[in-house]
């Protein structure tokens, strides 16, 4: 019994984690994307862009591959490139979002559900 409740605790803990880091990456994405978008026609200039929004986006998903490890017990053994990088985070923070109703909605049920109780 103490174990499943560890486990529980040890994933609430990564949700947590994962739905404040998906707002970073909601704040980064959308800033790199207009980074990009504005030098999309010039090669040279996305060259230099890229390098930069590539070592910002590597460190946010080393960090997710760290936490998927370490609460939930997910291993991703490959580290992602530059370009995947990006587009891995630019499709996670959504569910880092819905991570987060899905905690929040949990959360509001375990009160009905404690104040119900109780008050009846």
């Amino acid at each position: 019994m103490k174990a499943v409740v560890w486990r529980g605790v040890r994933f609430a803990a990564g949700l947590v984690i994962g739905a404040w880091s998906a707002v970073a990456e909601l704040v980064f994405v959308p800033v790199s994307g207009v980074a990009l978008l504005l030098v999309l026609a010039w090669p040279h200039g996305r060259q230099t862009v890229m390098r930069p929004v590539a070592a910002g986006s590597r460190r946010p998903t080393e960090f997710e591959r760290g936490r998927l490890g370490t609460f939930l017990g997910i291993r991703i053994s490959e580290t992602y490139a530059s370009e995947r990088a990006l587009r891995y985070l630019a499709a996670r923070w959504r569910l880092g979002l819905l991570g987060a109703v899905v905690l929040v909605s949990v959360l509001i049920g375990t009160g009905y559900g404690t104040f119900s109780c109780t008050a009846g």
